[in-house]
């Protein structure tokens, strides 16, 4: 009896530790436009240094990885600001800021083109 106790308060303490833990996942953006979109960091590299993975094509939806996230917005993991582009390379006025939390996703959207940005949790859509 007491052994069960024990693993029952064991699973129960468990279960409210991983319900307590940060919800870390992948960013998804779905680029609803006729232009790829780049990004740049925290003011740093353009998004193009990560290869594919950096520019969102046209009409497409990518997948970036909690991983390469986390290695972006390392210096600024609760406000790590993203200045969105639409073109291959970061050049230009950017469209819009996008900043992030990389505990709990997406906490804001600043506009400064004429884009539409809607975003949840670690998913964001762009369109004209």
């Amino acid at each position: 009896m007491k052994l069960t106790k024990l693993g029952m308060l064991c699973s129960l303490v468990m279960s409210a530790g991983l319900a307590a833990m940060p919800a870390y996942a992948d960013l998804t953006i779905v680029n609803g436009t006729d232009l790829p979109s780049t990004s740049r960091i925290n003011g740093g590299f353009c998004s193009t240094v990560l290869g594919s993975v950096g520019v969102t094509e046209p009409g497409a939806t990518n997948v970036v990885p909690q991983a390469t996230v986390e290695g972006a917005c390392w210096i600024n993991k609760t406000s790590c600001n993203a200045e969105v582009f639409m073109n291959r390379n970061c050049a230009g006025t950017p469209v819009a800021t996008v900043t992030i939390n990389t505990a709990t996703g997406i906490t804001g959207v600043s506009v400064t083109g004429p884009y539409h940005f809607s975003a949840s949790g670690f998913q964001i859509a762009i369109s004209k």
